[in-house]
């Protein structure tokens, strides 16, 4: 059975294994996300099964890129933490909006209202086009 090759190809269940499809426009969005390690790296976890667990310490630089230059999270942060390419792209969103409806050319202010460990907030503070980042968590261990 020949399969085309546009976005919206179905593959018979019973050929799901033969090959990938993907659109040529996706290939380009997802090679900037490359640079990430992938998986567990064999470093076992310095950390109890209880206060993390083994899935998250693997993902650990999907979460932060720097995990090992200083990144402090405590329990709840490990699994809520948006991973850093997410919270790149997210930030990269929300300016582009915000830029398209500022008149006056200056640059954003963002109020990330659920601070947490910072994962977004960070993202948001390195953009170039963002002035200033205020951060609100409930938690204040979390905001020092």
């Amino acid at each position: 059975m020949e399969l085309s090759n546009t976005p919206n190809s179905i593959i018979p269940p019973s050929q799901a294994r033969v090959r990938v499809l993907m659109h040529p426009s996706a290939q380009s969005q997802l090679t900037h996300y490359d640079y990430f390690p992938c998986g567990d790296d064999g470093v076992p976890s310095p950390f109890k099964e209880n206060e993390v667990s083994k899935k998250y310490w693997a993902q650990r630089k999907h979460l932060f890129s720097k995990i090992g230059e200083g990144v402090q999270l405590d329990r709840e942060g490990w699994f809520s933490v948006t991973p850093e390419a997410i919270a790149n792209h997210i930030a990269e969103r929300m300016v582009a909006l915000s830029m398209e409806s500022n008149k006056h050319g200056t640059d954003c202010v963002i109020l990330d209202a659920f601070g947490g460990v910072g994962g977004n907030t960070i993202a948001f503070a390195l953009h170039p086009n963002v002035s200033m980042v205020v951060c609100v968590d409930i938690n204040r261990d979390r905001l020092r």
